[in-house]
């Protein structure tokens, strides 16, 4: 896989200078990256500038993103999955969509990609995670161990 990084939230991360105000993680994808966004903390930036702007349309209590760019369009993208649990931990309900250059796009909006198979991974792996933390609050204060990360380390601690 060619993850590079990991931000959870809402904490406060001194490599966005504030804190979100939605729960989740964000993984940043190695896709693009160089050719689009300067390094990963321009990624991480992007990613908290739309994810605050945005009012989402749909109600989730926490959202798991993958952030990446497409090289060849110079396009800006994040995958979001919203999360909505009744009881926890409980079998979720997810809703995917992608933000777009800042444009919302639902998935049943257009036929396209969802997502790569890295991200599937991924959404596996913190679903499996999940299932064995307490509560959204125990689960968000740590991670699950993902092998075959290239960076893997979250943003604030990175020394680039």
């Amino acid at each position: 896989m060619a993850f590079e990084a990991v931000l959870t939230f809402p904490n406060y991360h001194p490599l966005i200078n504030r804190e979100l105000s939605i729960k989740g993680r964000a993984y940043i994808h190695n896709c693009g990256l160089c050719e689009v966004y300067s390094d990963i903390y321009e990624a991480a930036n992007y990613f908290a500038r739309i994810v605050d702007d945005k009012h989402f349309p749909i109600r989730f209590d926490y959202l798991i993103a993958t952030i990446w760019a497409k090289s060849s369009t110079k396009e800006q993208i994040v995958d979001c999955f919203g999360y909505h649990v009744d009881q926890w931990p409980g079998n979720p309900d997810v809703t995917a969509w992608s933000i777009n250059n800042g444009i919302y796009t639902h998935a049943d909006r257009a036929l396209k990609e969802l997502t790569c198979g890295d991200t599937l991974i991924v959404l596996g792996e913190e679903e499996q995670y999940r299932r064995t933390t307490k509560s959204l609050e125990d689960y968000l204060s740590t991670r699950p161990k993902i092998s075959g990360f290239i960076g893997f380390e979250p943003l604030e601690e990175l020394k680039l």
